[in-house]
């Protein structure tokens, strides 16, 4: 008898099916497992691409907020006292105004409603403080024709031997200059402060058409003062000034041209003014690369010539140089040592803080019960201490732009001084599949001098 040939047996059909359906959960639980390993992936690169976005925007926000008033600009004079200071200014809660109120120039950035808008001047770029020393011929000359113009100098060597490095002034000069294309000169803002009394100082405005920097060891630099009859940026400039003009004695000791033993030989400082206004933006659908989620605002900066509302170098552009993305909230706030219960931090005891709007506290702007006309410390005891500013908080809220249907965010209450209601977009899908992070820092504003 012949025996069957095992070889040219094949599979059954129920063996068939159930190899398919191992290899069918097989296939689905890799699958399953790749999808969700892509997803957790792609979540934790959102979270990354989050606190690299926002903290990259806390550290431009803390360097320039530590800047303001570099140069010896003060935090504020008399008629210019906080949030509407000099050094540093705060627009609160800003309801879809233009960062530049009154400008005829078109597409200005709008502002994120009930956001911030934080105002820093200062010698915010190259940080240069140039001394001004007495000269044989003066280091301030008037012009004879008048006496609203003249020409500052600043010298490479001091009498004393002291040398300084000129080269980013010159480089300020020039660049400032208009060009054959058309384009005119920066009327840069000269920041001069008298070494005799800090109190005394002024705001030029550099006409760099008319400065001789060629020769490197003395630069002359052409300055306008307010001028009544002309519209000139710096009668602009003397809004940041306790007065409207070039202070007298400012001008006596810039025009000394000797000095007595013992005597100080620097008769003042100078620096490039320069303004940023940081605010958060609404961003167009043509900016949002996501194919889930509305355009997400974005934190930019607006560089204007100090004191006014023109934007640098006339270039509407200056207006919106961004910073980061995905950031939904921008608060400010400040911190007073009104010498109530609280004390001051300085001396190692807490400041007075409380969120209902209710109690005076040593903060501004830190809920929507504050009024900026009446502070807390607006009816003092005449023989109390004058309040004095000394710390600004900034409050950042960032979300990220994936998606996790797995989450949901708490219910956006209230930051700094706003209030989220219980419809406000942000507590609605798909924001609430985003995760969310708040970032908060103070920053101690004690080295910052004050105009008293």
């Amino acid at each position: 008898m012949t025996m069957p040939d095992r070889s040219q047996s094949g599979y059954s059909l129920i063996e068939l099916v159930v190899a398919l359906l191992v290899a069918t959960v097989v296939i689905g639980g890799a699958y399953t497992l790749l999808q969700s390993g892509t997803e957790f992936a792609s979540e934790q690169r959102g979270r990354i691409q989050m606190q690299e976005s926002s903290r990259g925007a806390f550290d431009v926000l803390t360097e320039f907020g530590r800047k303001s008033g570099f140069g010896g600009l003060p935090i504020d004079v008399s008629g210019r006292e906080m949030p509407t200071g000099v050094a540093l200014s705060v627009r609160n809660n800003a309801d879809s105004e233009k960062i530049l109120v009154g400008s005829s120039l078109p597409d200005i950035p709008q502002v994120m409603d009930d956001t911030d808008v934080l105002v820093v001047r200062g010698s915010l770029d190259d940080e240069s403080i140039y001394w001004l020393s007495t000269d044989p011929t003066a280091a301030f000359e008037l012009d004879g024709d008048d006496e609203t113009q003249g020409d500052l100098f600043v010298q490479s060597t001091l009498v004393n031997g002291q040398s300084q490095d000129l080269a980013p002034l010159i480089e300020t000069v020039l660049s400032a200059r208009s060009t054959d294309d058309g384009t005119a000169a920066i009327p840069e803002a000269l920041l001069v402060v008298s070494s005799f009394d800090p109190e005394v100082y002024c705001i030029l405005e550099l006409d760099p058409d008319r400065s001789v920097v060629s020769d490197t060891d003395r630069l002359k630099l052409r300055v306008l003062m307010p001028n009544s009859d002309e519209d000139r940026t710096a009668n602009l400039y003397q809004s940041l000034c306790p007065g409207a003009t070039f202070p007298d004695i400012l001008r006596e000791r810039l025009q000394q041209t000797s000095h007595s033993p013992g005597e100080i030989f620097v008769l003042g400082t100078l620096a490039v003014l320069q303004e940023r206004r940081f605010y958060l933006r609404p961003t167009s659908d043509s900016e949002n690369d996501h194919p889930v989620l509305p355009p997400l605002p974005m934190l930019s900066s607006a560089r204007v010539l100090p004191g006014t509302e023109l934007p640098y170098g006339s270039d509407p552009s200056h207006l919106q140089e961004d910073i980061a993305t995905g950031i939904i909230d921008f608060q400010v706030e400040l911190g007073f040592d009104t010498d109530n219960v609280g004390g001051n931090w300085a001396d190692g005891v807490a400041m007075v803080e409380v969120d209902d709007g209710e109690v005076e506290d040593d903060w501004l702007f830190n809920n929507p019960g504050d009024d900026v006309t009446k502070p807390p410390w607006a009816d003092r005891d005449p023989d109390d201490p004058e309040p004095l500013f000394q710390y600004l908080r900034l409050r950042l809220v960032a979300l990220t732009d994936q998606v996790d249907r797995r989450h949901l965010a708490p219910r956006l209450t209230q930051i700094g001084d706003h209030v989220y209601e219980d419809g406000h977009v942000y507590n609605q899908s798909p924001y609430t599949t985003l995760r969310r992070l708040e970032w908060v820092t103070t920053i101690d504003a004690r080295n910052l001098r004050r105009y008293r």
